[in-house]
């Protein structure tokens, strides 16, 4: 019991002092494991467990989609919000059609991006290192 009560307060704390790259790369990392979550289930008849995940995984890229900043890089947050719309598209035809192809299509697409800012993460704490 204390060790659960040690960790919840472990993440909760690394959620408070999580600078912005890094909650970003932690909603990936939470949207993919649900998506992996969701695929297990459907792999082995757990309907409602599928269904449960890939609302997750939607409510997720929903998160995404209305945290992008317009303003910083417009051309940016609208390939983006269409990426991300694709993908909730795709997940939708994971309920509607039973495509489970779509659940590992939207992680590939989710895995890519998460390299691709965490190297920015990276790069952009080295290059603020370096200023100081």
């Amino acid at each position: 019991m204390a060790v659960s009560k040690a960790y919840s307060q472990y993440q909760e704390n690394q959620l408070f002092t999580a600078t912005p790259g890094q909650l970003l790369l932690l909603t990936y990392d939470s949207t993919i494991r649900f998506l992996k979550q969701a695929k297990e289930a459907a792999l082995d008849g757990r309907e409602s467990d599928r269904t449960y995940n890939i609302l997750k995984a939607t409510n997720l890229l929903l998160e995404l989609s209305g945290s992008l900043n317009h303003s910083a890089n417009e051309e940016l947050a609208a390939t983006l919000l269409g990426l991300y719309k694709y993908m909730l598209e795709r997940l939708v035809s994971v309920e509607q059609n039973g495509d489970i192809g779509a659940i590992d299509e939207v992680e590939r697409l989710l895995t890519s991006l998460r390299e691709a800012w965490a190297e920015a993460d990276r790069l952009s704490r080295a290059e603020a290192a370096a200023v100081q």
